[in-house]
């Protein structure tokens, strides 16, 4: 995993600081939206709740629409300050999970994302929707910040941002089960624990930094 300067690293340590919760209430319950929908196609079959759920019957949608179809569905409670960023999350999310190729109709999406979820399950889902999010939240907020002199420079620190919150996402839900029984104790204990663990990684950098110095 590219390693994060010590910069980067410092403005991460700031932002966590300044950040009352890594995970707001509402981003916590549309986890338990995700494990829902995500139960729902496991158990229904994609195209059953497309059609139910979003009203897409036809196999001339986008796929760029039908996920953002999903997104709004899935994010129905939360407000206007996170909405952008949650939509661009779950979004990508479902490209990522189902490697979305443009030609792809309704149907061939939804056999993708029901293979996905019977190789990962819920949790697999929720741990790369997690992992895109936090980058997400951090781009956002420090992208300025993270400018540098040199482009190579700026895509390293992104590079290792992005690395970061895959680690911290797959630590935050390594003791869940495939299908999780989620509850808001369990998501708070996740929320909690990547907390921690990104807490543990900057301070881990700028130790390191320290001694070499």
């Amino acid at each position: 995993m590219t390693q994060l300067d010590s910069h980067a690293a410092t403005k991460l340590q700031q932002w966590l600081t300044a950040r009352q919760n890594l995970l707001s209430p509402e981003i916590k319950l549309l986890l338990q939206q995700l494990h829902q929908f995500a139960w729902q196609i496991h158990r229904e079959g994609a195209n059953s709740i497309f059609k139910k759920k979003i009203n897409i019957a036809g196999e001339g949608t986008p796929s760029v629409e039908l996920f953002e179809l999903i997104a709004d569905l899935t994010c129905p409670a939360i407000g206007t300050s996170e909405r952008a960023i949650a939509m661009k999350s779950l979004q990508e999310t479902l490209h990522v999970c189902t490697e979305v190729a443009p030609d792809l109709s309704p149907s061939q999406l939804g056999k993708r994302l029901e293979n996905y979820l019977e190789l990962r399950g819920s949790r697999g889902l929720i741990r790369v929707f997690l992992s895109l999010h936090l980058s997400n939240l951090i781009l956002m907020d420090l992208h300025d910040s993270l400018q540098a002199a040199a482009p190579e420079m700026f895509r390293t620190r992104i590079e290792a941002i992005e690395g970061l919150c895959q680690t911290v996402a797959g630590l935050s839900v390594r003791s869940w089960a495939k299908w999780p029984k989620l509850t808001h104790n369990s998501i708070g204990s996740s929320a909690q624990i990547a907390s921690e663990e990104m807490r543990k990684a900057i301070n881990l950098k700028r130790r390191v930094v320290r001694r070499r110095f």
